[in-house]
């Protein structure tokens, strides 16, 4: 939030918030100091809404109040992202030892900001973990550098502010 300081002699300026125009409600004070212009609200818990005004003291008393603009503020209410289906593999042998597994899901959702991809060598994910991520839209991963004749457990998920979708699970055996 900003405002423009037209006050020449203030001590301090006072920010209220409060649940309901009228101020009387859940009212929380903040103070800035003497020409600051901006502040700025965290850890407001999504899917409130906040009224918020200012005004400027000095030893003699407070301005008058001014709501700030905007006011009032409601945090979105985010939802987490719809997980991934369709994920795959297609494994290939690329020397005596060593194998590749081409992995490949369908992204369901729009709002995700990455997927975490998780590999094990056993199904609970507990031995051998290793975790990757990949940026949001993206569809395809290739895993290098596996032992040949071992099986593998991937697990992927898609992220984003709001939290994780479930799990999707595929096992694959390279050649």
């Amino acid at each position: 939030m900003s405002w423009t300081d037209n006050s020449t002699n203030e001590s301090r300026f006072v920010i209220q918030r409060a649940s309901d125009a009228a101020f009387t409600t859940a009212l929380v004070s903040f103070n800035r100091a003497a020409n600051s212009t901006t502040w700025a609200q965290t850890g407001i818990p999504f899917g409130t809404t906040y009224y918020y005004r200012i005004a400027a003291q000095n030893l003699y008393g407070y301005s008058a109040w001014v709501n700030l603009d905007p006011s009032p503020i409601t945090t979105p209410v985010g939802m987490a992202p719809a997980a991934p289906s369709d994920f795959a593999a297609t494994t290939t042998a690329t020397s005596a030892t060593r194998a590749r597994a081409d992995l490949s899901w369908v992204d369901n959702s729009n709002n995700e900001t990455r997927f975490v991809i998780q590999r094990a060598t056993d199904p609970n994910f507990t031995v051998n973990l290793v975790t990757y991520n990949r940026g949001a839209n993206t569809t395809t991963f290739r895993n290098t550098g596996l032992l040949r004749g071992t099986t593998y457990y991937y697990r992927i998920l898609a992220e984003n502010l709001y939290g994780q979708s479930i799990w999707v699970f595929l096992t694959i055996t390279t050649p």
